[in-house]
């Protein structure tokens, strides 16, 4: 049974596809509760504390 290894291309591929998805991740994680929490305003102070809280 051969064992094939994986050339620097290849592993350099990987690690960049990685860190791609991670900084996605990160990324949506932050302003995706911007984009979808209300905005507070004169009456509702208490609307929005979600993001004040996770910034």
């Amino acid at each position: 049974m051969a064992i094939e290894t994986h050339n620097a291309a290849e592993v350099g591929k990987t690690v960049a596809g990685l860190i791609a998805l991670l900084a996605f991740v990160v990324i949506l994680l932050t302003k995706v509760p911007e984009w979808i929490a209300p905005q507070g305003g004169v009456g509702a102070p208490d609307v929005g504390k979600t993001v004040k809280m996770i910034q």
